[in-house]
């Protein structure tokens, strides 16, 4: 073989190579790729409309899928309280299904509770409730309130206090 066919035979050996890498990053899944059953984080939002309407559009279907909720208990001096695992389907549908999400004027106060949904290991969302029932989702920056009803604090006491 001459000198000249060594070189054009390795530069064809380079440009296979150089495609077969190609072919391969382009194959391989990108990070915006959605992995079945992958947990989508919680979205910011900006304002309380853009909270209500994540809530309808997205949290509140993704809990749906819950198998679990565990509910931990906040006192007023900021220190823990009762942590309660529910993992019968009705106790955490009954939960789900108070989450009804509306237009609330801003309220305040501590939180009083945490329900953190769960699809086998995998925490779903966090849903933080202040006393009387205001609620709303944990959510990167400003977490607005979606909701209050005072069934929702009604519930959640209940299963604090066994």
């Amino acid at each position: 073989m001459s000198h000249r066919q060594l070189i054009l035979l390795a530069a064809a050996g380079l440009v296979a190579v150089a495609a077969a890498g190609l072919i391969v990053v382009v194959l391989l899944p990108s990070a915006d790729v959605v992995t079945p059953g992958a947990v989508p984080p919680a979205a910011a939002a900006s304002d309380p409309a853009t909270a209500l309407s994540l809530a309808r559009r997205v949290d509140l279907p993704l809990l749906a899928t819950a198998d679990r909720v565990v509910l931990d208990e906040y006192m007023p001096e900021g220190e823990s309280g009762v942590r309660v695992t529910l993992d019968r389907p009705e106790e955490v549908a009954e939960l789900r299904q108070v989450l009804r999400p509306r237009e609330v004027p801003p309220g305040g106060g501590p939180v009083a509770a945490t329900l953190t949904f769960y699809r086998g290991g995998q925490p779903l969302r966090t849903v933080w409730v202040i006393e009387g029932g205001e609620w709303g989702f944990e959510r990167p920056g400003t977490s607005h309130a979606t909701g209050a009803d005072p069934d929702l604090w009604r519930l959640v006491r209940w299963h604090l206090r066994g």
